[in-house]
């Protein structure tokens, strides 16, 4: 059986940063209309999602 979490953060771009970094596959940032977020799937294979602050999506670096 899959398994799905979740977590709130307060960067999800600095949360992108470190998780791809660290090797871990990220798909976002993305803005949906019910906030910013991004996806991710940890070392078990386990999809995760990130939601949370930062820059909207387009903002220069």
């Amino acid at each position: 059986m899959a398994r799905h979490g979740g977590s709130a953060t307060t960067d999800v771009d600095a949360d992108c940063v470190r998780l791809a970094e660290a090797g871990t596959p990220v798909r976002g940032p993305d803005e949906p209309p019910w906030g910013r977020m991004a996806s991710f799937t940890d070392p078990r294979r386990q999809r995760s999602d990130a939601a949370g602050g930062g820059a909207p999506v387009g903002t220069p670096a």
